[in-house]
């Protein structure tokens, strides 16, 4: 029998001990394979070589690691968006207060007020990578597939939500307690309100269009794979700014003003759906949603129009660059 082709007991124990060695199985015979010294003259070592004694992770640790990345890679961005859209809108309901307070002229009220949303929309895109704040951006992402259609009925909810919760902190900071002012168009009383609404509806329309076409040029899909719950995060899959967010701004900054020049509320239906719900859950007779809807076309239709667009300008390859794991 030839003894120096089997390790010694005490050469085994020391070899299955180290944590930087091989796991090794033993037979009866073992072929004579030439491999390079490792220690001292030996020039064999077991041929049947498993993973390393280190890498056998525990189940239950392995399972905990997996949900909680998960569970972290979803909720994360929920977060991200609640907080922006909670504070865009605190910040901006805040400010309009104090300007009509001051009684500050129409036209620097409506360029402060619309620099303030451009600075919070380009902060917090800046920040946080993933935020879209408006329902008219997540429905452009949904469109052009760059997030995923359960991310995007996850995000519209946490949107609604945050902005009905800013209006409620707002309105209970101020010591009167009157309601909030309902959306309002700001129109000469010789042109008739349906004309003024259509204004409104074109203007908000172009700006969506901007801050929407920024977002697709600006944005792409941010997909953490992993062997564990890469087909979780896949079914969530959410994009995230890759390029400065200075378009974004300049176009939040545009749309804004087109907006409040001709009304009270930005280029962000969240803005007016929140003040007629808090008017309407405390007063069920208030009929602030029956003109609800002229603040919602616009968006919405400026959101469709630079999905079209851009999918027919943009080529494909753009596209597949911008979709591709990142």
């Amino acid at each position: 029998m030839n003894n120096h082709l089997y390790p010694s007991v005490d050469e085994q124990t020391r070899f299955l001990s180290d944590p930087t060695s091989y796991y090794g199985t033993y037979p009866a015979t073992i072929e004579p394979i030439y491999r390079p010294p490792l220690i001292g003259k030996d020039s064999y070592r077991p041929q049947i070589v498993l993973r390393p004694s280190n890498s056998f992770p525990s189940d239950t640790s392995s399972k905990a690691v997996t949900c909680l990345s998960a569970s972290l890679s979803i909720i994360s961005p929920l977060m991200a968006e609640f907080v922006s859209v909670f504070v865009t809108l605190f910040v901006f309901n805040h400010l309009d207060t104090e300007l009509a307070v001051m009684h500050t002229a129409s036209l620097n009220r409506s360029s402060i007020l619309a620099l303030t949303h451009a600075v919070c929309f380009a902060v917090f895109a800046s920040a946080f990578k993933t935020v879209h704040l408006s329902p008219a951006v997540t429905l452009t992402h949904l469109l052009t597939g760059s997030t995923s259609q359960l991310f995007c009925l996850l995000i519209v909810p946490t949107q609604f939500l945050a902005g009905f919760l800013a209006v409620i902190a707002n309105v209970n900071l101020r010591s009167a307690s009157s309601l909030p002012p309902p959306p309002s168009l700001k129109h000469d009383l010789s042109i008739p309100w349906t004309n003024a609404a259509y204004q409104l509806i074109i203007s908000q329309m172009i700006g969506s269009f901007l801050i929407c076409s920024s977002h697709v040029s600006s944005f792409g899909v941010r997909r953490e794979d992993d062997n564990h719950n890469g087909f979780i995060l896949s079914r969530f899959r959410i994009s995230a700014l890759l390029n400065p967010a200075v378009p974004l701004f300049l176009a939040t900054a545009i749309a804004s003003f087109l907006s409040l020049i001709q009304s009270s509320v930005p280029c962000c239906p969240l803005q007016a759906f929140s003040l007629c719900a808090y008017r309407f859950v405390d007063n069920f007779a208030d009929h602030s949603f029956t003109s609800h809807h002229i603040y919602w076309i616009g968006p919405i239709v400026g959101s469709l129009l630079a999905c079209a667009i851009c999918k027919f300008l943009l080529s494909p390859k753009y596209f597949m660059d911008r979709n591709s794991d990142i």
